[in-house]
């Protein structure tokens, strides 16, 4: 049995008019989603994401291919959606969802990313970023182009690679991780990550046992450095694990890790169940 603690929160920022994050925060599935697009198709994109992936949650037991099929079939939609109103829209995703559990087998957690949403987890004190932002800047910061210095100031900061509801075929990065008692896991959009450092956010959810309170003080964080942004953060900590843990954060991606667009082969909607392990973090 994985028994888990967890805590929510979502602000539209102080510059914003509406809020285009959806959070989604249940025992089997965590998610957050940073939806863009014109007028209300923003909106639109986040929710309907969060939403597929609860109904996927509702089917159990969860396994990966259902959690990525509701992904891709959330994709579609916003696709479809968007030619009909010739309006673009999208959406980042990053869900913690808890797999196994059948047949006796342990419960183990499975991660997924697109886009610049990111998961984090605290462990003993040191704050790791477990996924890798699809972004022009990562690409650029990969390259040796920039500096981490310069990131936050390049004109392209807030342009994403990859998203949900865009024209390209949909990579999604998937990592399987053993579940260890005391973890801490945190899933965030970029409304906090823009305005609060990595150091800053070790030291929130390091000093501050309570889920809540945590969750709490990350958002006014965020507000009191600007909050430019939506804001959305789950954190997730690991309670008990009633079964050997140890350390297994298994590169055990979907698809490739961002690529230039210009070098990406043509591929058929199923060939990236095929694909090469990639990095792990």
């Amino acid at each position: 049995m994985l028994q888990l603690a967890w805590a929510a929160r979502s602000h539209p920022g102080l510059r914003r008019r509406r809020n285009e994050d959806s959070l989604l925060a249940r025992a089997e599935v965590f998610a957050v989603a940073d939806g863009m697009g014109g007028h209300a198709a923003g909106d639109l994109a986040s929710q309907w994401t969060t939403a597929a992936l609860d109904q996927a949650a509702d089917a159990a037991p969860i396994t990966r291919l259902a959690v990525l099929d509701a992904v891709r079939d959330a994709d579609d939609r916003l696709r479809r959606y968007a030619r009909r109103q010739r309006e673009s829209m999208g959406t980042t995703l990053c869900a913690l969802v808890v797999t196994g559990a059948t047949g006796g087998g342990p419960e183990r957690f499975g991660l997924l990313n697109v886009g610049d949403s990111r998961a984090y987890r605290l462990r003993g004190g040191r704050l790791s970023q477990l996924t890798r932002d699809h972004s022009v800047v990562q690409e650029l910061l990969d390259a040796g182009l920039i500096n981490a210095a310069d990131a936050p100031r390049h004109p392209e900061r807030h342009v994403v690679t990859r998203s949900l509801g865009s024209d390209e075929h949909l990579d999604i990065d998937w990592w399987r991780i053993e579940p260890v008692a005391r973890d801490r896991y945190l899933l965030t959009t970029d409304g906090l990550t823009k305005e609060v450092t990595d150091d800053g956010i070790r030291s929130i959810i390091g000093s501050e046992p309570d889920v809540h309170r945590a969750a709490d003080a990350l958002v006014e964080a965020a507000l009191a450095r600007g909050g430019r942004d939506n804001v959305s953060v789950i954190v997730i900590d690991v309670v008990l694990v009633d079964h050997p843990a140890g350390l297994a954060l298994d590169p055990d991606p979907l698809d490739d890790d961002t690529t230039p667009r210009a070098a990406r082969r043509p591929r058929t909607p199923r060939d990236a169940d095929t694909a090469p392990s990639g990095p792990s973090r």
